[in-house]
């Protein structure tokens, strides 16, 4: 497909059975208008060059300090990737929730009504329920960070929460890591253009270089079964290689498991949310860390902590996150001047845990 001069790929995935053909065109056409306009920031513009090779985690590693930063562009694009399930889990309300915040924050008017017609489109594709939930949510995050918390709940309990679990240590004698072969490589980039026409067998291709230990495809194959890459998501077998890219280092599996907190693939309470969320606050994500704050606080998969609560979410105001202000001057009036004290103490200590480096970049 051609925009004047520019030759732009569109991927094929979103006509699977979850999308209209109506639905294909129309995204697409708004993807093109958003991720490949210009002028863009460097960001968006790595972001777009990941996109065209496919490489979603990549454009969703470039689109995320984008989205910290409440860029309405970034916001609007990754709406777009979010209800295609590209990189990420397939998720229509929090895709319509940032396409709404994108939306009433860009200046363009073209750019609005581009938003305002994905809505529409988006909408036909979700319950009342869900609209209902999500404009709720759209409401609850204005002039908030990207990623939302968990629901704040009220009468917090102080149990002591078990001892969470953390980034899985190296040993001290890794196995080295496998070296795929010129053939693995090629077999790899197959698969990747095959999760188009034939999203099965590019599957199982991509499994059985995973099993191999072949890393970049354990990030795909993991993101992949996540999403709806391979038509209709596996969200076990998914974060099975998703957890073991993280103990690989690969920051972009980390990032991807902490995404299912947003969907409806586990239950809210399942402690393993948590456990991902508590993972990337540790190594230093701010959004995470105020999602932490607010699972203590809730209880929802973790034993509830204010003391824990008022940590995590402390520290997420002091690296960044502006909605932490409201939950701090409301929620935490209970928490002595003494816990005060140590919980100012440990910020002052706080180190972000470094994730293991990826063993190979191949």
């Amino acid at each position: 497909m051609n925009f004047g001069n520019v030759k732009i790929f569109i991927p094929g995935f979103i006509r699977s059975v979850f999308f209209s053909n109506l639905y294909f065109s129309y995204l697409s056409a708004v993807m093109a208008a958003v991720l490949f306009s210009s002028p863009c920031s460097a960001d968006l513009a790595a972001a777009q060059k990941a996109y065209l090779a496919k490489d979603f985690a990549a454009a969703v590693k470039e689109l995320k300090p984008l989205l910290e930063k409440g860029d309405a562009k970034a916001r609007m694009s990754f709406a777009f990737m979010l209800a295609k399930g590209e990189g990420v889990p397939q998720n229509f309300s929090e895709a319509f929730v940032l396409a709404t915040l994108a939306q009433e924050a860009s200046p363009d008017e073209p750019q609005k009504q581009k938003a305002v017609k994905f809505l529409e489109t988006l909408q036909k594709k979700m319950t009342p329920g869900q609209i209902s939930l999500a404009s709720k949510e759209v409401a609850k995050r204005r002039n908030t960070p990207t990623f939302p918390p968990s629901p704040i709940a009220s009468s917090p309990k102080t149990e002591k929460p078990p001892e969470p679990e953390i980034l899985p240590e190296t040993s001290d004698n890794p196995s080295p890591p496998y070296e795929p072969t010129p053939e693995d490589k090629e077999l790899l980039n197959q698969a990747i253009d095959l999760e188009e026409t034939d999203p099965l067998k590019a599957k199982g291709i991509m499994r059985g270089l995973a099993e191999k230990g072949y890393e970049r495809a354990i990030v795909n194959l993991g993101i992949g079964l996540t999403g709806h890459v391979f038509g209709n998501p596996d969200y076990e077998e998914g974060v099975k290689w998703l957890e073991k890219g993280v103990s690989l280092g690969h920051e972009d599996c980390l990032y991807a498991l902490t995404l299912l907190n947003t969907g409806d693939a586990f239950p809210k309470d399942d402690p393993r949310l948590f456990k991902w969320l508590l993972q990337y606050a540790e190594v230093g994500n701010p959004s995470s860390q105020f999602s932490v704050g607010c699972k203590y606080f809730s209880g929802e998969g973790v034993s509830q902590d204010l003391n824990e609560s008022y940590f995590w979410t402390r520290l997420a105001f002091k690296n960044g996150v502006s909605d932490a202000r409201e939950s701090l001057s409301r929620d935490y009036g209970e928490v002595s001047q003494a816990d005060r004290e140590v919980v100012e103490q440990r910020i002052a200590e706080w180190k972000a845990k470094p994730m293991q480096v990826p063993m190979t970049k191949n």
